[in-house]
């Protein structure tokens, strides 16, 4: 690599072991380009001082422009049609959809589930320890006949 290309561009150079790049110029045509882009910048910034620094000119009025750069080139109402609108969309669809349906209403099914089975244990639980143990005898009955039955 001669040393002109290294001085011009320290990216490609440092991106040339992950990216190689398809077409590489030679330090001439870098060194001319580069060249060329600062002298029409410095040209640019001349002409720029010597109209309206100078106040030579007043800056030219363009309605028509200057009601587009006010409106930011309805850059604004763009984002709005293609980002921001469709997202709001699908934000109410998946709740309306999703989250109202299945996940609200999958936690008021176990909701509602916890509840009854709450209600039946209270109606099976009297507070007598004698039907307590009649229920487990009766539950120690039932797996002595099917280990029985079973066998």
């Amino acid at each position: 690599m001669d040393p002109v290309r290294a001085f011009w561009t320290p990216i490609s150079g440092f991106l040339a072991p992950a990216a190689e790049p398809l077409v590489e110029a030679t330090g001439t045509q870098e060194l001319v380009s580069s060249i060329f882009g600062v002298l029409f910048g410095l040209g640019g910034i001349a002409a720029a001082w010597a109209w309206y620094g100078a106040r030579r000119a007043p800056a030219p009025r363009v309605p028509q422009a200057q009601r587009a750069l006010e409106r930011k080139l309805r850059w604004d109402e763009l984002y709005d049609a293609v980002f921001y609108r469709p997202a709001v969309w699908l934000a109410k669809a998946l709740l309306r959809w999703v989250e109202r349906l299945l996940i609200a209403g999958s936690i008021a099914e176990v909701a509602l589930g916890t509840r009854q089975s709450g209600r039946l244990a209270a109606r099976i639980q009297t507070g007598l320890v004698r039907a307590y143990a009649l229920a487990l005898a009766g539950g120690l009955a039932v797996l002595v006949v099917v280990f029985i039955s079973v066998r």
